[in-house]
């Protein structure tokens, strides 16, 4: 009998019991936490600057913090109530079937186009590797060096891999190095700043100009903490589920987040003031930045 046969009048604590369980809460926080991080870390300093300065950026960095907490908490407690595993058996469960297939739609919208800006990214990097190890001129001359050929070969090698594993467990183990790698930039970025401070053009604003700047920060702001539809998942593998590990796996999630995108934000935009731009390490000079 299969699984889905075997929930068909089941009860959310008879799913629960019976559903593969095998993630601690300590996995959850790493695997949230990664579903997060990425692109928008990028591009903090740039919301920063665009957004009119530390005194409107910080409020909205904080909201979106407790906005992130609250809608995983909602997931937490769809997934309690449940007791299914995946985000759309939940919106099938509240909502019905119709309301499932449109959850798939705008799923399948969101991760293609989140899914190329990650690609994007992927190529930005693989380009400046390449630079630094063939040099400008190899690069330009060499068609396998080109970020067509880097990524296709970056997807098939390393990235179709990696989705096809069967559970979210396995992923605890890239989750916690893309995490660590995160850190890493949030130190290089906090160091320089304090080693070095500002730019001489770092032009630094108090309070924002216009509302316009607050609007155009704040899906930057957003996008860095969107990580809904993959925390429900995580929550669904989660052995022997309980409140407590529910609010540990939020809180440890959203407080890594935070602790990462402040001081980006922050050193970054600080650093360089208005000119802050999307990628924040291409705030920084090649030749004194190899650590990059």
């Amino acid at each position: 009998m299969t699984e889905a046969c075997q929930k068909i009048g089941a009860t959310p604590d008879e799913r629960r019991t019976t559903a593969p369980s095998s993630i601690s809460s300590f996995t959850a926080i790493f695997i949230i936490t990664n579903a997060a991080l990425g692109v928008g870390t990028l591009n903090f300093p740039e919301a920063f600057a665009s957004s009119g300065g530390l005194m409107a950026s910080i409020p909205i960095l904080i909201f979106s913090g407790i906005m992130c907490g609250l809608s995983l908490g909602v997931c937490a407690l769809a997934n309690w109530e449940s007791g299914e595993r995946e985000f759309y058996q939940a919106v099938r469960f509240y909502a019905g079937g119709a309301q499932e297939a449109l959850f798939h739609l705008t799923l399948i919208l969101a991760y293609v186009g989140t899914c190329t800006m990650y690609m994007v990214t992927v190529g930005d990097q693989s380009d400046e590797i390449v630079v630094r190890i063939f040099g400008k001129d190899t690069y330009c001359d060499s068609w396998f060096l080109d970020r067509k050929i880097t990524i296709t070969v970056l997807s098939t090698l390393v990235i179709l891999p990696l989705c096809l594993a069967k559970s979210l467990e396995f992923l605890k183990y890239p989750s916690l190095l893309a995490v660590l790698s995160m850190l890493y930039l949030t130190s290089i970025i906090v160091v320089d700043y304090f080693l070095n401070g500002a730019t001489n053009q770092a032009q630094v604003d108090k309070v924002p100009e216009d509302l316009v700047g607050l609007f155009n920060a704040f899906p930057t702001m957003v996008l860095g903490y969107q990580c809904m539809s993959n925390g429900y998942s995580v929550f669904g593998l989660m052995a022997s589920p309980t409140p407590f590990k529910y609010s540990l796996s939020i809180v440890g999630s959203v407080a890594i987040m935070t602790f990462i995108y402040f001081p980006v934000a922050t050193c970054g935009y600080l650093r360089n003031g208005r000119k802050s731009k999307t990628k924040c390490q291409k705030m920084f000079e090649q030749k004194n930045c190899a650590y990059f």
